[in-house]
């Protein structure tokens, strides 16, 4: 019995860690002109959230659970979508999606 109940703990425990939030500083730079600066706490079940906007692109971001996030740039003009998946597990992390063509450079970023 004693040991059920160790087992028990040691798995609600981890599935607390894993399904941790994450706090996220994100920005957006096109060209070399921040267009987007904003803090959001990503829970492990959130999809699908909006970061912001910039003329024609939407910024979305969604928790793929164990840490991993997912960047999504819609371009509503075009129309296209671009990704960007990894995973934040330290402060120095950090995932970012760039979209360029001839006429601009837009990158997003997102860190712990």
């Amino acid at each position: 019995m004693k040991t059920i109940l160790i087992l028990a703990t040691i798995l609600a425990t981890f599935e607390l860690w894993a399904s941790r939030d994450l706090n996220l500083r994100c920005t957006a730079i096109h060209n070399l002109d921040k267009v987007l600066e904003t803090e959001i706490i990503l829970k492990s079940t959130d999809k699908d959230i909006t970061l912001g906007e910039y003329e024609d692109f939407k910024f979305i971001i969604s928790s793929k659970g164990d840490e991993t996030i997912e960047i999504q740039s819609l371009n509503i003009v075009e129309p296209s979508r671009s990704y960007a998946t990894g995973k934040l597990t330290h402060p120095e992390d950090f995932i970012e999606l760039s979209i360029w063509n001839r006429e601009y450079i837009l990158d997003v970023r997102c860190t712990l």
